[in-house]
């Protein structure tokens, strides 16, 4: 067929041949309307379908959707045949929205009303925006180009379906309009604007870089392989940012923040290697936790050290703002590691602002040099043996170990709450739980001290000065000596 411009109202018109229209003028098709053209096509009225049928328009060239021109049914298919771009000026209202575009496909209009993107290839950009949520049910790639999501309402991107671009873009707008990704996101950069919180748990994510990102609520991303971060990824006040990959990095320009200065911040990240030191603002959960562990629990964290698991050096935790560190776990209750070792000892100083570290293995907990200038150390592990007398542990918190208990102190050392060491058989006189400082060993109403049931627990410092003993068991004895006061 040949026409300058094509219009009319019919209930089903197929014309799948090599058209040549210029132009798409006011149509309808109750049950349906396909055209195949073998030349550009203007769209420059309104075509519909019924709610349900399918409009689809396949272009020679480019396909044009002019600014005043609705095209509206139920699944609506948009194709271009080589070098062809669909510019979508006008407006979109269909239930599903799918195509394959040779070169760019781009939908500018922020009135569209499409419910589900089914599947969209194209050569060169992807980008719509839509005036309510969308659900992404198919593949979306846009070959090594950009592909940008743009939502009034919550992103939902389905576990089958997979984005698919050189830069991933994801915003939303409007109140709790989140992004909601159990599918696979494979882009080289990874951006975005989200007013709601943003998951992306797909275990198969394929991304390089994460760069600046802001979300009202929390973050979540799970990566297959290494990851970059390059930009401020920026959650919001009293939430939680969580980051799991193989490796984990950061350019200068790359950090983690949040919204607020709440304690509730909570930073988890989750890697086999892991490098903080090139970041200049680095990880800032103000008052809250920063949690670091290795993503295989059979991996060992080691500080200043040289082992085949998570080494983080001094550097790297000069790069974080928190009121408490964890090593060795995420939530601070389950040990996600098979061991912590202070190779180089550890200064808590160095953390601007932390006051609490937690130490979680399911193995031992070791030290080869000095743990500084911890306000409060609180933790659980299989056993734990913090033996140099050069630490400085002002208050030792809950802990809780499946063996031996030791924790020898420079100075004074306030207990202020359950301290529980498990059974363990000791041999040669060794105690199952030892607490030695060089000051006041003080226990206050809240601790308790608990030795195994085949255990045995000594306090031997002659300048131990105990204020208040609570509830204290060890069934193989236990001693324990203080100064009069």
């Amino acid at each position: 067929m040949t026409a300058n411009t094509l219009t009319g109202h019919v209930g089903t018109l197929i014309l799948d041949r090599s058209n040549l229209s210029t132009s798409l003028g006011s149509f309808s098709g109750t049950n349906g309307l396909t055209l195949s053209n073998a030349k550009p096509l203007d769209a420059t009225g309104t075509a519909t379908t019924g709610p349900s049928p399918t409009l689809t328009l396949t272009a020679q060239g480019d396909l044009t959707i002019h600014p005043a021109v609705n095209l509206s049914g139920g699944t609506l298919s948009l194709n271009t045949g080589a070098g062809g771009n669909v510019v979508g000026d006008g407006t979109l209202t269909a239930t599903t929205l799918g195509g394959t575009v040779a070169g760019n496909a781009v939908f500018s209009n922020a009135a569209n009303h499409v419910t589900k993107l089914a599947g969209f290839i194209t050569g060169g950009d992807f980008a719509i925006r839509n005036a309510q949520p969308l659900e992404v049910t198919g593949v979306v790639q846009a070959n090594g180009a950009r592909l940008a999501l743009t939502t009034a309402g919550t992103l939902t991107v389905d576990a089958a379906a997979r984005l698919t671009g050189g830069t991933v873009t994801l915003t939303t707008t409007g109140a709790a309009a989140d992004v909601a990704s159990a599918g696979t996101i494979g882009a080289t950069v990874l951006t975005g604007s989200v007013a709601g919180a943003a998951s992306f748990g797909g275990n198969a994510n394929a991304i390089a870089q994460l760069d600046a990102f802001t979300t009202g609520g929390g973050f979540s991303l799970v990566d297959a392989g290494p990851l970059t971060v390059t930009g401020v990824v920026k959650a919001g006040a009293g939430t939680t940012l969580k980051l799991t990959a193989d490796t984990l990095g950061f350019t200068s320009g790359g950090a983690l923040a949040f919204g607020g200065a709440l304690a509730a911040n909570r930073a988890q990240l989750s890697a086999d290697a892991m490098s903080l030191a090139p970041s200049t603002a680095g990880v800032n959960a103000s008052s809250g936790t920063v949690a670091l562990a290795p993503r295989e629990a059979s991996k060992n964290i080691t500080i200043g050290g040289n082992d085949t698991g998570l080494d983080l050096t001094a550097a790297d935790l000069a790069k974080i703002t928190a009121g408490r560190l964890d090593l060795g776990s995420l939530d601070g209750i389950n040990a996600a590691a098979a061991s912590v070792a202070l190779t180089g000892g550890l200064d808590l100083g160095a953390v601007s602002g932390a006051t609490t570290l937690g130490l979680f293995a399911t193995g031992a907990v070791t030290q080869a040099a000095a743990l500084a200038n911890v306000a409060t150390l609180t933790g659980n592990a299989g056993s734990v043996t913090l033996g140099t007398a050069g630490n400085t542990v002002a208050k030792l918190g809950v802990f809780t170990t499946a063996n031996a208990f030791t924790l020898v102190d420079g100075g004074p050392l306030d207990v202020t709450r359950a301290v529980r060491a498990g059974v363990a058989s000791p041999t040669g006189g060794t105690p199952n739980l030892l607490l030695q400082s060089a000051g006041l060993l003080q226990l206050d109403s809240a601790a308790s001290l608990t030795g195994g049931s085949a255990g045995a627990a000594r306090f031997g410092n002659a300048g131990n000065a105990v204020q208040n003993l609570g509830a204290f068991t060890a069934a193989a004895g236990y001693s324990l000596t203080a100064a009069a006061r």
